[in-house]
C-alpha cells in the first residue's frame, strides 16, 4: 500500500515478533560484532502470523504490529495467540546510514502478550536513540517480560512460580577519523529473575573499533566484551573478537 506519505505492507508467514529495536536492526550496519547478549537472552523469537507495517508522514510515525501463534512451536498452535505491537517515531527526520552529521531523535516502543502452550507471557519495551555533528550516536533500551505458568507450580515459599527479567542497554558510538575509523562501547545489565539474586544477574561491557573501507558494504571490526556475573562465582568468559563484514 503506496500513498503519498502513507505506506504499508502485509505479511503473512514466519516473522520476527515486534518488540526490542536492538534485535530488529539490520545485521548489514551494526556498529558491533554481535546484537546485545543481554536482549538476545530476553529475546521473544520468531513465530508464524500476519504482520502489517506502515510508515506515515515521512517517517515520522511508524508501526509494525501482528498476530502470531502463542508459543515457541512454529509448526502448530497447540496454545492461544501471540499480539505484538511497536511504535516509532523520527520527528527530526530518519537516523544516519554511516556517519551522523545532523541533530536527531528517533524513539520507540514495544508491547508483547504472548500465550504459550504452558506460560503467558507480557513484555514491554522503550528505546532512544539521539545522534549530532560530529558523527556521534547514543542509544539506550529497557526491556522487561513477565512469565506466568498457566498451572502454578508446587514451589517454596520463597521461589514464586511467576518469573519478571528485565535488560538496559547503552551504546555510543563516534568517528574519530573522517568516515573511516569509528569507536563503539556498549554496557549491559541483565537480570533474569527480579525476585532472586542468582548467577543470571549479569553486566557486559563491550569496546570495539570498525575500520570502514567501503561504508557498510566493507569494513574491519574488533570487539573486546567483557562478561561479569555480579552474583555468585564469577566465570573467566572475556572475549575478543575479529572480523571482516561485506555486502553487496
Amino acid at each position: 500500500l503506496n500513498s503519498g506519505d502513507h505506506r504499508g505492507t502485509l505479511g503473512l508467514g514466519v516473522a520476527q515478533v515486534p518488540y526490542s529495536r536492538s534485535l530488529s536492526r539490520s545485521t548489514s550496519s551494526m556498529r558491533f560484532m554481535n546484537k546485545p547478549i543481554s536482549s538476545g537472552e530476553a529475546a521473544i523469537g520468531e513465530r508464524v502470523g500476519l504482520t502489517a507495517e506502515g510508515r506515515h508522514y515521512g517517517g515520522t510515525f511508524g508501526y509494525l504490529l501482528g498476530v502470531y501463534n502463542g508459543g515457541e512451536e512454529l509448526e502448530t498452535n497447540r496454545a492461544g495467540l501471540g499480539y505484538g505491537l511497536r511504535l516509532e517515531s523520527a520527528p527530526m527526520g530518519p537516523l544516519a546510514k554511516l556517519v551522523p552529521k545532523e541533530f536527531r531523535v528517533h524513539l520507540g516502543a514495544g508491547f508483547v502478550l504472548d500465550q504459550g502452550p504452558s506460560v503467558t507471557t507480557t513484555a514491554m519495551s522503550g528505546d532512544l536513540t539521539i545522534e549530532g555533528p560530529g558523527g556521534w550516536q547514543i542509544f539506550a533500551e529497557y526491556l522487561m517480560d513477565a512469565r506466568t505458568p498457566l498451572a502454578q507450580p508446587v514451589l517454596p515459599a520463597t521461589l514464586p512460580g511467576r518469573v519478571e527479567r528485565q535488560v538496559f542497554i547503552v551504546e555510543a558510538t563516534a568517528f574519530v577519523w573522517s568516515d573511516r575509523l569509528e569507536l563503539a562501547a556498549r554496557y549491559e545489565q541483565y537480570d533474569n529473575n527480579k525476585s532472586l539474586p542468582d548467577h543470571g544477574d549479569q553486566q557486559v561491557i563491550t569496546g570495539g573499533a570498525n575500520l570502514y573501507f567501503k561504508g557498510h558494504n566493507l569494513k574491519l571490526q574488533t570487539n573486546y566484551i567483557h562478561r561479569n556475573e555480579t552474583e555468585g562465582v564469577a566465570i573467566d568468559n572475556d572475549v575478543l573478537l575479529f572480523g571482516v563484514a561485506a555486502s553487496l
